[in-house]
Order: structure tokens, then C-alpha cells, then sequence
């Protein structure tokens, strides 16, 4: 598997098990997922919009969990995240 399957795989493996344990009952999820530039995993960019549109999905169904995606502006993100979730660099600055 190359380096995106494996993150999507990893991504896809965490939501199911949260969504299932939100479903049963069960589980002490702490309701927060971080995801560090999934770009630079080689992920490419369908993968990349399909990944945000599953990611999105999922809060709705869950509105109390978090999720932080973190990296290079891209129209998959902005297509994705709404303006008022989103946090970036103002012209070509850090964030941070």
C-alpha cells in the first residue's frame, strides 16, 4: 500500500470505530481527530476531496466531534470547509 492508501485506510479505520461506539454506546472516544497535511502522503487530490467529503459527512452525524486537517490551502479544502471553519495564512504568510 502506498503512503495515501495507508493514511485513508488509517482515517476510514478510526471514523468507523467511532461511529459504531457513538451508535452502541460504547467506547470513550475523546471526540477530537488531528490529520497533519494529507497531501504530503501522496494522497492524490480526488483522494484528497474524497477524504474531506467523508471527513464532513461524519460531523454531521457527530456534531461534537472535532476534526483538524492541517495543511496547504487547496480547492479540496475550500470546497470542503466552510470559510468560517477555516483557519489560513494571509498571503503566502505562517499561521502561526
Amino acid at each position: 500500500m502506498t503512503k495515501g492508501e495507508r493514511l485513508r485506510l488509517k482515517v476510514a479505520t478510526v471514523l468507523a470505530m467511532i461511529q459504531v461506539g457513538e451508535r452502541r454506546g460504547v467506547g470513550r472516544h475523546p471526540g477530537l481527530i488531528m490529520i497533519d497535511s494529507p497531501a504530503a502522503q501522496e494522497v492524490a487530490p480526488e483522494d484528497l476531496r474524497e477524504l474531506l467529503s467523508g471527513l464532513k459527512t461524519v460531523c454531521e452525524e457527530l456534531p461534537h466531534l472535532q476534526i483538524f486537517v492541517a495543511g496547504m490551502a487547496s480547492k479540496a479544502m475550500s470546497d470542503h470547509i466552510p470559510s468560517s471553519r477555516r483557519r489560513e495564512a494571509a498571503n503566502g504568510g505562517y499561521l502561526w
